[in-house]
């Protein structure tokens, strides 16, 4: 993640989902936290979103 689209790319592909309730990028630090309901989705499901529009995540999504 480079610039502040990047982060709204991230931010906008997560917020489509049901679960996530509230996610924060920071492009500068290269940071996403994702604060989420676990019954609804999972952190491997977010670390895919991520990972299907085209960002690696390097560590795992916890919440």
């Amino acid at each position: 993640m480079s610039c502040s689209g990047c982060a709204g790319r991230i931010y906008r592909a997560l917020s489509q989902y049901d679960g996530v309730i509230r996610s924060s990028v920071d492009y500068k630090n290269r940071n996403v936290s994702v604060k989420f309901d676990e019954q609804k989705i999972s952190g491997n499901k977010i670390k895919e979103i991520i990972n299907t529009i085209g960002f690696e995540v390097i560590q795992n999504v916890e919440n």
